[in-house]
């Protein structure tokens, strides 16, 4: 006679087949999670230690944390993700962080559970929006607008680590890169002024730090020097003043004495005609950028931030740079070919207009002119030159010819008046040593100070 036995009911072979058993919907198939007798295909509770390969997680889970290498479970929800915790971290809470300034915080905190963000070159990306556009195509990154006391709203782009090259930046505010793991910039970050169109999270023409319009009348410009240049933009000094300052005096903008808000540069004055109608916009202001990693932020090859100021239109004054943050346990530079750029434009004179800023130590030039036939004596009217880290913006100068030499100006005075200069911008680099690594050219005003918090 054959005895016959009943199957057991937790034999599985996947784990569909444990689906109906609520306390053990795992099939452990090889046996190597059952630690009395390794017995396999059996349907077990599901095993804390299981690999997220094989069990699935949940997206920015801590998974362990040894000395200061931290592991996660990846965006995909079946894989893990290693990092370096540039402050430490454990197992309870993750990596050690610091409160990034601005609010910044829980968007941050967020990119646990997103991917890797390689921003394309040559992407385009508007602030104003959120939209990232590599050619014509969409690139999606997530992003979120936080508010900010005393300044426009912040648009943060969020991922678990971001490598950046060459991207342009426009839009109406600041913007923010996030990410707990590392921050890698190989290319031009341009989020600069261009002529009169402003960078993103430049401040509007309402604040004291933009130039003072010049103006232009029409009625004898030269013989009565009633014809003087704008203002240029001010920011961590004084914007240039405009023009000679016999009339209209023409103020640069006054230097922005606090740099907590992130916020970009300020325009240059405009040029108005005698019923204060506006003949000529000044540069625009350079723009916002701030960059926080829980981990390290590295810039290489090409890698550049640039938020230089625009150039005024003829007889305008220069915009001038904007502002950069950047903060991390450890910030590293390469070369000379990397670094922050926040120099102010040129201002506009002589019938041309002034230069944007640039990167690098010198000022960009202004334009001059030299008016023989008119002053044999080399007397020309010439633009201020925008502010760099080391030289304040520049004035104009007004040009008003001799009245014995019989000239009648008319309506080409309006060429005489040079615009002030634009005023350079300002960075705050923020380390855990207080320090960065590198040899990297600082061509905006900048501070160097532990994170914030420390």
């Amino acid at each position: 006679m054959v005895a016959c036995t009943a199957r057991n009911p937790d034999y599985c072979t996947k784990d569909s087949d444990c689906s109906a058993n609520v306390a053990k919907p795992f099939c452990d198939v090889n046996g190597e999670f059952d630690e009395s007798n390794h017995t396999a295909n059996l349907c077990t509770p599901t095993p804390a230690e299981c690999p997220a390969e094989r069990c699935g997680c949940e997206p920015g889970l801590v998974v362990s944390c040894t000395s200061d290498q931290l592991v996660t479970c990846a965006a995909d929800g079946h894989s893990t993700y290693p990092m370096t915790c540039g402050l430490g971290c454990s197992s309870a809470t993750g990596c050690a962080t610091f409160e990034p300034s601005n609010g910044l915080g829980a968007a941050i905190a967020s990119g646990y559970a997103e991917p890797d963000v390689t921003i394309p070159t040559g992407a385009k990306i508007d602030t104003t929006t959120g939209t990232v556009f590599d050619g014509d195509q969409p690139v999606t990154i997530t992003s979120v607008l936080v508010d900010q006391a005393g300044g426009p709203p912040i648009r943060a782009f969020i991922a678990r680590s971001f490598v950046i090259d060459d991207v342009i930046i426009s839009g109406s505010n600041p913007i923010a890169f996030v990410a707990p793991g590392e921050i890698l910039v190989k290319g031009h970050v341009d989020a600069s002024a261009n002529g009169i169109v402003k960078g993103p999270g430049a401040w509007d023409t309402s604040k004291s730090c933009t130039g003072q319009p010049g103006k232009v009348d029409m009625v004898q410009p030269c013989f009565n020097c009633r014809a003087t240049g704008g203002g240029g933009g001010g920011n961590h000094s004084a914007g240039g003043d405009g023009g000679d300052l016999i009339i209209h005096n023409p103020k640069g903008g006054v230097a922005i004495t606090d740099h907590t808000t992130l916020t970009g540069g300020c325009e240059g004055g405009d040029q108005l005609d005698p019923a204060n109608l506006v003949l000529a916009l000044g540069g625009g202001g350079g723009g916002a950028v701030q960059l926080d990693s829980f981990d390290t932020i590295s810039f290489i090859d090409a890698g550049v931030i640039d938020v230089t100021g625009g150039g005024g239109p003829s007889g305008t004054g220069g915009g001038s740079g904007g502002m950069i943050v950047i903060e991390s346990p450890t910030i590293a530079f390469g070369e000379m070919t990397t670094g922050l750029s926040g120099g102010g434009g040129s201002g506009g004179g002589c019938g041309v207009s002034g230069v944007d800023g640039a990167f690098g130590v010198a000022p960009p030039t202004a334009p001059t002119c030299h008016l023989s036939v008119i002053d044999p004596n080399g007397g020309g009217a010439s633009a201020g030159v925008g502010g760099t880290a080391t030289m304040a913006a520049a004035a104009g100068e007004l040009h008003c010819p001799p009245p014995t030499m019989g000239q009648a100006c008319s309506t080409s005075g309006e060429t005489f008046q040079g615009g002030g200069g634009g005023a350079v911008g300002y960075a705050r680099i923020s380390t855990k040593s207080r320090t960065y690594v590198g040899s990297p050219l600082i061509a905006i005003a900048a501070a160097t100070t532990g994170l914030p918090g420390q």
